[in-house]
């Protein structure tokens, strides 16, 4: 495998990645299957619309949450920023490896509520009348 100048021997059962305008990287053994974990947000319920959702899976890996995609670094770290919509959300990330393996996890249902809370006073009429 040659990219940018430098070049590396894939023996059989090993494999290197290359990033658009980087150098290959080292070759790696192929894993038998296809990883995926998922660090998804913690709550149930939450007011925070933006979440941070890392994981990983094989190095080289492409992992989609809803429209978001991210390439898995040499290691099988990937991590995405997604946006909640309100009410109810649910979460699935999918990841492709080079060799066309496919892995899915979904999270937990999250609820997204951003409303204020109902407000109510009330109020006693004669809390107005002045004791004679």
């Amino acid at each position: 495998l040659k990219a940018h100048g430098e070049q590396v021997e894939l023996g059989a059962g090993f494999a290197s990645n290359v990033a658009p305008g980087a150098k290959p990287t080292r070759p790696f053994a192929t894993p038998k299957s296809l990883l995926l974990k998922v660090k998804w947000p913690p709550e149930a319920s939450t007011a925070k619309r933006r979440h941070l959702v890392v994981g990983t899976t094989n190095p080289g890996a492409r992992v989609r949450i809803g429209d978001l995609v991210a390439v898995a670094d040499e290691r099988g770290r990937f991590q995405v920023v997604i946006e909640l919509n309100e009410g109810t959300n649910h979460l699935r990330a999918y990841a492709l490896d080079v060799f066309g393996r496919v892995q899915q996890t979904e999270a937990p249902p999250v609820e997204l509520d951003t409303r204020a809370p109902a407000q109510e006073i009330q109020t006693d009429p004669e809390m107005w009348n002045r004791p004679k």
